[in-house]
């Protein structure tokens, strides 16, 4: 029974023994071999400066305003005012068909427009025309009262009881002078061929017997009653009289209440068309710009949306981006904007965020709003229809800690930077506490108790001893933690090749740009040297174990001293 217990613990004894001496070489022995190459490394000093954060994308540049002026009518180009390159004014004629060629509804409306413009004026006249309309009225009246006389005539014989006897005493005269003048001829002698006292006989006999036939019409004339023709003719000459009177009250009272406002706005929209037709055989200006293109020469035929001329706004250039949806709430209103072009090399052109879509259009699976954006100094190197590269300052700050982005590395999820340093640095604050004493088993290899640190990363701890198996305990007991659920040893310095280390210090970011980094952090102070080019994999190389950082190692060896600066 002894000899078999003795056999055990020689056992234990020896599986202490090379469990004492693997951790010995892998933890003294490999840091020097495997010690990081410090002629490799880069390093910066940890400075303040600024930093920007951008959004980038491409656009097209154009122009502030443009616009493909047409022909809207058919004819022969009469008249070009201007020529590419000329500065016109809205609202300026640019070019005219051939009066000679004009189509026949300009035509009808340049003829139509004097008169719908001096129909508006009627029905806007002044005091002058209501005056007017006023004595017109009275004329008319006197015009319809003449013409009922004249119809109420009809009515009886067409002459009054005086008028029928004077007619019929001029019958009787009448023939009392002929019986006369035939005595006076039937006893003159002679021939009236040759002889002039018969012949004057015969005259004055004839004339005064188509005297006699005239009076005899007249006499039967008015002492007939009229007949239809006549009626007829009287009533119409009576309504229209009457027809008369009512327009012109009509219009008398437009003028003494103030137009028909449907009249006016009837009048004035047919003058308006008539001016948009007669407008048809020109080529405005829509807006202030400048002559890009001229299609036409004098001469040439055109028709109705055959182009005339490009117009472009050149008092401003714009670039529109497309933002992803992800992106879309970092951009507004006034961000600063700049822009580089592969056309004009070393040089870079400054803008401004003018507009931020609100809806968003799908491309390849993505959402993307448009982002208007204005250059502010664009000189005559820039022109419509470049490729900008544009990049969206969304944020910047100044004077603050910076390191350039490629120096940041990740450990258990958070981000830290590498100091270069002789001196040992702190990750985490905190004071560490005595670790617990390890305790022993009987005929069994010892569990040592995990020591526990008050703040993990740095501060003073005190070592503590287990018992003599104190390899062979629970090597998960032998791994300390802090606070925050991260692996503490994820966070041990690298041993360099002159003796320093590199210590990684958590950070927090802030504005992170394409080649700097804004990074907050406590542990780190201006001058403190920061690593750019870690390796990616790190794995291979030491990890300098000297000092406690994390408490006492429970069951196994605690040496004194945490990384010093900043406990």
């Amino acid at each position: 029974m002894k000899k078999a217990i003795r056999t055990i613990l020689i056992i234990v004894v020896i599986v202490a023994l090379v469990g004492g001496g693997y951790y010995g070489y892998t933890n003294y022995y490999l840091p020097e071999k495997g010690a990081l190459n410090i002629s490799t490394l880069q390093v910066v000093k940890l400075s303040t400066g600024s930093v920007a954060q951008t959004l980038s994308a491409t656009g097209t540049v154009r122009t502030a305003q443009t616009a493909q002026l047409t022909w809207q009518a058919t004819g022969t180009v009469g008249k070009i005012d201007v020529k590419v390159g000329d500065q016109v004014k809205a609202g300026q004629v640019l070019a005219s068909l051939d009066p000679g060629s004009l189509p026949n509804n300009i035509l009808t409306a340049e003829q139509s427009l004097a008169t719908d413009q001096q129909t508006l004026t009627n029905l806007t006249s002044s005091q002058t025309t209501l005056a007017q309309a006023q004595q017109t009225i009275i004329t008319d009246q006197n015009a319809v009262t003449t013409a009922q006389n004249a119809r109420n005539l009809l009515n009886t014989a067409r002459g009054t009881p005086e008028q029928i006897a004077a007619a019929q005493a001029t019958y009787l005269q009448s023939q009392e002078r002929v019986d006369k003048l035939q005595q006076i001829y039937d006893s003159t002698p002679g021939d009236p061929n040759t002889n002039s006292s018969k012949a004057l006989a015969l005259t004055n006999l004839v004339s005064a017997k188509n005297n006699l036939d005239v009076a005899l019409q007249q006499m039967q004339w008015i002492q007939a009653k009229p007949d239809a023709t006549d009626i007829a003719a009287a009533d119409n000459t009576l309504a229209l009289a009457k027809a008369k009177l009512a327009d012109d009250q009509n219009t008398l009272n437009q003028l003494k209440n103030g137009a028909n406002p449907a009249d006016v706005a009837a009048a004035k929209a047919q003058i308006a068309a008539d001016q948009a037709t007669i407008q048809l055989q020109y080529v405005t200006a829509p807006f202030d710009g400048t002559i890009t293109i001229v299609d036409n020469m004098i001469g040439d035929t055109v028709s109705n949306n055959s182009p005339a001329f490009r117009l472009d706004d050149l008092s401003a250039y714009y670039v529109d981006l497309q933002i992803a949806e992800t992106d879309i709430s970092k951009v507004q209103v006034g961000q600063p904007v700049t822009y580089t072009f592969d056309a004009i090399p070393n040089k870079t052109y400054n803008g401004t965020v003018t507009q931020v879509g609100q809806i968003g259009t799908t491309s390849s699976g993505t959402v993307y709003f448009t982002v208007t954006t204005k250059f502010t100094n664009a000189d005559s190197s820039v022109r419509p229809g470049m490729t900008a590269s544009a990049n969206v300052i969304v944020a910047s700050l100044n004077n603050v800690m910076v390191v350039p982005s490629r120096a940041l590395r990740t450990i258990n999820n958070r981000q830290v930077v590498y100091v270069l340093s002789a001196t040992p640095i702190s990750a985490f604050g905190g004071n560490g506490t005595t670790g617990a004493q390890g305790t022993r088993t009987a005929n069994s290899g010892q569990n040592g108790t995990s020591g526990s640190g008050n703040g993990g990363f740095g501060g003073n701890t005190t070592s503590g001893t287990g018992g003599a198996n104190r390899f062979s305990g629970n090597a998960a007991n032998r791994t300390g933690s802090f606070a925050g659920g991260f692996n503490a040893s994820a966070f041990s310095p690298i041993l360099a090749s002159n003796g320093e280390s590199l210590y990684p210090i958590p950070v927090e970011i802030g504005v992170a740009g394409n080649s700097y980094t804004q990074v907050i952090s406590d542990r780190l102070q201006l001058g403190d040297l920061i690593v750019v080019n870690l390796p990616i994999n790190t794995s291979t190389l030491t990890t300098n174990r000297a000092g406690g950082a994390f408490g006492g190692l429970g069951g196994g060896i605690r040496v004194a001293g945490g990384f010093g600066r900043g406990g």
